[in-house]
């Protein structure tokens, strides 16, 4: 009988479950596990901790990961490994070709006497002046300091922290330490023994104060150019509260308080080709963190953290993501965020996002988000994390060879699912040996139970042992806190999930690549001590 036209529509009857056959790859599931009134909100908290983890990344990630895993904490070792790398930059960009030669020209110009220091400045013995300087030096970032002044010193700081208190006592130690000076014996004959030693105090001086006016100006030139070539940490060059933000200014007040009065460092400076141009504006001290998912469509609205993502994510994930212009910051006006937001949101068309390929969709999205359209917010960021991030994390090839590898079957993979798909097959294979069983990627991951598993067959040592007796923390705990002693993964399985399907995959995607790096590095180590033990038994 037909219903009346009143009468609510009648239900579709539900289809009964397919079972997967052996070796068949489980289905994608759809995208949100429950569309209730939550849903949407757990979907902003994970796109600021996705978005905030490349934009604004923690400082110190192993903290969480002290409390729980025993192992090596590998984002420890990887940071270090990071800061190695940014000394080795630090050292190869001052001692390059064209830089060596200019600075030679400038240290001539201090052993001629044409930059000076003023009389009757001891800057090596009068330790009010030599704090002066620190404080002038000061001025610049501690993770920026410490390198070069590793670089200009010719030492390493050693296993001290990156703190304010520690780089500045290795720079009074290392850079501003008076230098050895002895008057040889030949000039002494026949030399009153006070003349000797006022001779002695003045080379002493002198060559103090020509080392100290040397590293300084060799600081700052390195500094500026760091920050030119890009080669420095991440974060501001100076600090936020510092009173001289420029390396020029710097300069000029390094000379004003200490050089002698005949000499003009800028046009020294200038004259040997070193000029110097880093500046740090509003633009760089901005901050570009999103503050909570309630506020996710507004701060998203100006196009300003959009740039800065996409810019982010070019260099975090190795993908091509290319700005038509200048950010305008501060964007008061409502052209001015639509210029900032139409130019992020063609780059992500640029950069691969299926669904922005319409000039038409395009400008639609971008009025959508300037006028703080919160689903189309949620619907730009997911597309961009789906199609481009997912994919240059976990490339298909890669993730195919994995699953073969897991498997150890040849079995025919299907790859057509895309990314995610390929993900949930993985992830099922990895856990299938572990006795877990996965079937989509939101409640099967909700306990934690499988990400563990899929850490404890990569890196059976990293999770902790529970000792006889102790009750063993939840699964998701365990699991966030290894998370953050890999580091790389950012904070997506939190206390709000599972979100979305597509928040899984993404996480996935991060916790992948990290397991896969780590093992190429573990593989390279090995075959170092297979080679070296080799060399040895020969």
């Amino acid at each position: 009988a037909k219903a009346g036209a009143g009468a609510p529509a009648a239900k579709p009857a539900r289809r009964p479950a397919n079972r997967a056959s052996a070796g068949a790859a489980p289905a994608v599931a759809p995208a949100c596990l429950f569309f209730d009134a939550s849903s949407e909100h757990k979907q902003k908290e994970s796109l600021v901790a996705w978005v905030n983890y490349l934009i604004a990344p923690a400082a110190d990630a192993d903290a969480t990961a002290s409390v729980c895993c025993s192992d090596l904490a590998h984002a420890r070792w990887e940071a270090e490994r990071a800061e190695r790398a940014t000394h080795e930059a630090f050292v190869r960009l001052l001692h390059s070709n064209d830089l060596r030669r200019k600075l030679a020209r400038l240290d001539a110009h201090v052993t001629e006497g044409s930059l000076r220091a003023r009389e009757p400045l001891h800057l090596g013995a009068d330790v009010g002046l030599r704090d002066n300087v620190l404080s002038l030096l000061g001025c610049v970032s501690a993770a920026w300091l410490r390198p070069a002044a590793e670089a200009v010193g010719g030492e390493r700081m050693g296993g001290e922290p990156t703190e304010p208190a520690a780089v500045r006592r290795f720079v009074d130690k290392q850079v501003l330490a008076p230098p050895a000076v002895a008057l040889s014996t030949t000039a002494e004959e026949g030399m009153h023994p006070a003349e000797a030693g006022r001779r002695r105090d003045l080379l002493a001086r002198e060559a103090a104060n020509a080392l100290v006016v040397t590293r300084v100006l060799r600081l700052i030139v390195l500094l500026d150019r760091a920050s030119a070539g890009g080669v420095g940490p991440a974060g501001c060059l100076f600090e936020l509260d510092a009173s001289i933000k420029s390396t020029r200014r710097m300069a000029i007040e390094f000379s004003r308080a200490y050089l002698s009065a005949a000499a003009d460092v800028g046009r020294l400076l200038g004259s040997v080709g070193l000029e110097l141009h880093a500046e740090q504006t509003a633009a760089d001290e901005f901050d570009y963190s999103l503050s909570a998912a309630e506020a996710l469509p507004a701060e998203l609205a100006d196009g300003t953290r959009l740039c800065r993502m996409l810019r982010a994510a070019g260099q975090a994930y190795g993908v091509e993501v290319a700005l038509s212009g200048p950010v305008r910051l501060p964007a008061a006006s409502r052209l001015q965020k639509i210029h900032n937001v139409a130019m992020a949101v063609a780059a992500m068309a640029a950069a691969g996002v299926a669904s922005l390929t319409d000039p038409s969709r395009q400008h639609a999205t971008t009025r959508k988000l300037v006028d703080l359209d919160g689903k189309a917010a949620l619907s730009c960021l997911w597309a961009f994390a789906e199609d481009v991030v997912s994919p240059a994390l976990a490339p298909p090839a890669r993730l195919l060879r994995e699953i073969r590898r897991v498997e150890q079957a040849a079995l025919p993979l299907d790859g057509a699912g895309g990314t995610r798909q390929l993900l949930l097959r993985w992830a099922a294979a990895v856990c299938a040996r572990r006795g877990v069983r996965v079937s989509d990627l939101a409640a099967s991951l909700a306990d934690g139970s499988a990400l563990c598993a899929i850490l404890s067959h990569y890196l059976p040592t990293l999770l902790p042992v529970t000792p006889a007796g102790a009750a063993r923390p939840p699964a998701r705990e365990l699991f966030a806190a290894a998370a953050a002693s890999l580091g790389h993964v950012p904070p997506l399985f939190g206390a709000g999930w599972p979100s979305c399907e597509r928040a899984a995959a993404l996480g996935l995607a991060h916790l992948f690549a990290r397991l896969m790096d780590i093992g190429a590095q573990e593989a390279a180590a090995s075959s170092l001590q297979r080679a070296w033990r080799s060399t040895r038994a020969e």
